[in-house]
């Protein structure tokens, strides 16, 4: 049994329903311990899940005796050291006003998941959820939030922006550069329960799967590049053979530009004098840097788009006869990614890979087993 302090859990993005005071598990009664300052948490290594979880939690909320709300449990996958992850159960306060529950039904594995959990991005805390792209349904509802109701299906934007900055004040949210990111810079979603700002949510259609949904936020980030200001009927190509780069070049097709391809290395150095009038990363490094200036026509568009953590080197010398206009992106409005999803104007469904239970997901991480053809997901329902 770990004890780990509330405070390792302070956010507000994460939380279980209510449990009376003698909490059963799988049949089997647990006393609650006198213990309000700390809650107990048992990490789950069973190979056939069958979750016989020793958790229980007090926890002394805001303004109220300890004993006059219990605090309850969620399954979540925990990276208490870098590279290294943790079935368990936590626990977190009730909701806040403004705030929602949501049942996790599906969540996409990425990059940025494997960044954070294995120590190469900062992250908020050193032991943290991770998980950012997903989708669920609302199962409670805090005070003070409206046009929201229990069961409404919902993808969740876990971009936060500030909203303070210049930019948030311009009604420009989706470019906020002081945002912070689920999974990294608070809890994430590899969970069965989620609270989030009820803000975060956009209601999805039951035509659309819980996997094709939690596609909204690389969507988002693909619509990034319609912050360069490219003419639609300008000349590009997106770099890769990647779920990153067809996505990204879907989004490019689907937003309206016609003379977009997509480009592997091996075709990239086949082409003679390709003069496009800009080409977009999925993968950056120095040499598919380098390959991007030799593409473009003079005074082109380089649009750097993915979030790499490493550093790549530019010679200036090498670049300064192709002028290039570089442009660094972030995201879209996520608004506009959801719509892009319910108009079904954009095909994901094939880039769907496993559906995993917890167990199967977490030796999947471990095992630095990322498909980059198709997308991970982790069903938290799934036995």
């Amino acid at each position: 049994m770990d004890f780990l302090p509330v405070s390792h859990f302070p956010y507000d993005n994460t939380v279980v329903a209510r449990s009376p005071r003698e909490i059963s598990v799988k049949g089997v009664k647990i006393n609650q311990p006198n213990l309000f300052s700390h809650m107990a948490v048992s990490y789950h290594n069973s190979s056939n899940l069958m979750r016989e979880l020793s958790t229980f939690a007090f926890c002394a909320l805001r303004g109220s005796s300890p004993l006059s709300r219990i605090v309850t449990h969620s399954l979540a996958l925990i990276c208490k050291n870098s590279g290294y992850l943790r079935l368990a159960s936590v626990a977190l306060p009730s909701l806040r006003p403004g705030q929602v529950l949501v049942n996790v039904r599906a969540c996409g594995l990425c990059r940025t998941d494997l960044y954070a959990i294995e120590g190469r991005i900062r992250t908020w805390h050193r032991r943290f959820i991770p998980g950012h792209e997903f989708s669920g349904v609302v199962t409670e509802v805090g005070p003070k939030v409206s046009d929201i109701a229990e069961g409404m299906r919902v993808v969740v934007n876990p971009i936060i922006p500030c909203g303070l900055c210049p930019v948030c004040e311009a009604d420009e949210a989706h470019l906020c550069p002081e945002f912070r990111q689920m999974g990294v810079d608070l809890n994430g979603a590899f969970c069965e329960q989620v609270i989030v700002s009820a803000e975060q949510l956009y209601p999805i259609p039951d035509s659309l799967s819980f996997e094709e949904a939690a596609f909204a936020e690389p969507i988002a980030a693909a619509l990034g590049v319609m912050n360069a200001k490219i003419e639609l009927d300008a000349r590009g190509a997106v770099m890769g053979t990647s779920r990153i780069a067809r996505l990204t070049w879907r989004v490019l097709k689907a937003c309206g530009f016609s003379q977009v391809c997509l480009l592997d290395n091996r075709q990239a150095e086949q082409l003679e004098a390709p003069g496009f009038d800009f080409v977009v990363e999925t993968d950056m490094s120095t040499e598919i840097f380098n390959q991007m200036v030799r593409l473009i026509r003079p005074g082109g568009r380089i649009v750097l788009k993915s979030r790499q953590y490493q550093s790549f080197e530019i010679t200036l010398r090498q670049i300064i006869p192709f002028q290039p206009v570089i442009h660094v992106v972030n995201y879209g409005p996520f608004q506009s990614a959801v719509d892009l999803l319910t108009s079904m104007e954009l095909e994901v469904s094939d880039l769907i890979g496993d559906r995993l239970s917890f167990d199967e997901f977490q030796s999947a991480i471990e095992h630095g087993q990322l498909d980059e053809q198709l997308k991970t997901f982790l069903i938290p329902g799934s036995l």
